[in-house]
């Protein structure tokens, strides 16, 4: 029989804080207003949409994300 201890499998977070460029809202937000219309031109072929979901979901995350540290910021400030 085998002597050694088992470790547990432990996960941590990230160590560093992930930086979003500064304009990245600003141009998903264009990428995204031209896909509508070219949804809305019947002209959707050449676009991803899965790329164009994922593009959304972080820039409403990443929206959300700005919103709440304003908020704690806020209250810590009062």
């Amino acid at each position: 029989m085998s002597t050694q201890k088992k470790r547990a499998f432990q996960i941590e977070a990230f160590k560093h804080r992930v930086v979003v460029d500064p304009k990245y809202a600003e141009k998903t937000w264009k990428v995204l207003e031209h896909a509508i219309h070219e949804i809305y031109n019947h002209n959707a072929s050449g676009l991803s949409f899965e790329e164009l979901y994922r593009s959304l979901k972080l820039l409403t995350e990443s929206q959300a994300q700005v919103k709440e540290e304003g908020m704690l910021g806020s209250r810590q400030q009062t």
